[in-house]
């Protein structure tokens, strides 16, 4: 069995701390990244390759949870965290080319919508919103009321074609766990309840196929311990249900593969085990382990090439699942 090969982006050290949140701009030529001691360092940028680093955003009694490059490569938006968690929930950008923090607002959750605005859940108003990054203006595109829980956060995930967006909130009092559809008819912004899950204890990550025409709702249920992966073509019906697993799989969202019809997904095949990356096959509903010489964890995407890219950890991996004859630990 041939090892998929593994290409490895690891970013300079500015200093002597922690590297975290290393992301691949677009165009794949720089990465993004946070580097922190005790609470305090900066969000950085490098080009591939380069043994030098830039802070674009100073980290002063905070850490950046999440970083994101806009679709054009041109900003870069980042979730505040601050201990406790809850305690100052906000999204900020800069630009990627120029040292600066260009805005913040408050909120627990956010998604590029295009390039020069953001989609953001206001935890103060709970409200979900669209900030244009260039004025800081805001628009209400929808009612966003749900208990918080640092485990299980918010989601928001607009679709590739802007026709779409779609959100998760969750309700203790019901215990139930839910996804919203924000769509445009006639005009008007219009939001409607896709499904509702049974559990506040949910862990839901909507993702989109390459088009935009297929919804995929991945759900990790710590309480039932199960994993499950549906979709829903055209956001509409109860959807087709194309993986089970009894096992509890990692809270990572799945990528859908641009030019095959498989997803990219981290399973759990023993109850104590590590989850490991693998591929579903939407056809046959089964899953193939990719074989790799040693284990990788972080999110997932494809880029334009097909190439599957594992990034926010400390170091961003680019693998051809292809590149592999076969994949191994085949289930069903």
């Amino acid at each position: 069995m041939n090892a998929v090969a593994v290409t490895r982006h690891a970013p300079p050290a500015p200093h002597a701390g922690d590297i975290a949140q290393v992301r691949l701009s677009p165009d794949g030529t720089r990465l993004a990244f946070a580097c922190t001691v005790d609470g305090y360092g900066g969000i950085f940028v490098a080009k591939v390759g380069s043994e030098f680093a830039e802070m674009l955003v100073p980290c002063e009694g905070w850490t950046p949870a999440e970083i994101r490059w806009s679709p054009s490569g041109r900003q870069i938006a980042y979730r505040i965290s601050r201990k406790p968690v809850g305690f100052d929930e906000s999204v900020a950008w800069c630009s990627s080319n120029a040292p600066g923090e260009r805005g913040r607002v408050r909120a627990m959750c956010f998604a590029w919508a295009g390039d020069d605005a953001l989609f953001v859940g206001d935890p103060d108003e709970l409200e979900l919103c669209k900030v244009d990054t260039a004025t800081g203006q805001r628009a209400k595109l929808a009612h966003f009321g749900l208990h918080r829980s640092p485990t299980y956060w918010p989601r928001i995930s607009p679709s590739p074609d802007g026709n779409f967006v779609v959100f998760t909130t969750r309700d203790e009092f019901e215990d139930t766990t839910r996804v919203w559809c924000i769509e445009r008819q006639n005009g008007e912004m219009e939001t409607r309840l896709i499904t509702w899950i049974p559990g506040a204890e949910v862990h839901v990550h909507p993702f989109w196929t390459p088009k935009g025409k297929t919804l995929g709702l991945y759900m990790v249920h710590d309480e039932r311990e199960t994993t499950g992966l549906i979709a829903l073509r055209d956001v509409e019906g109860d959807g087709q249900v194309l993986y089970e697993n009894d096992l509890i799989d990692a809270s990572v969202t799945p990528a859908w593969s641009q030019h095959t019809n498989h997803i990219a997904l981290f399973r759990a095949d023993e109850p104590d085990g590590d989850p490991a990356l693998a591929l579903l096959d939407c056809q046959s509903g089964e899953t193939h382990r990719v074989p790799l010489t040693e284990p990788i964890q972080g999110e997932l995407r494809f880029d334009s090439s097909g190439q599957l890219v594992v990034e926010g950890g400390a170091a961003v991996h680019l693998l051809d699942p292809a590149s592999s004859e076969s994949a191994e630990g085949e289930t069903s």
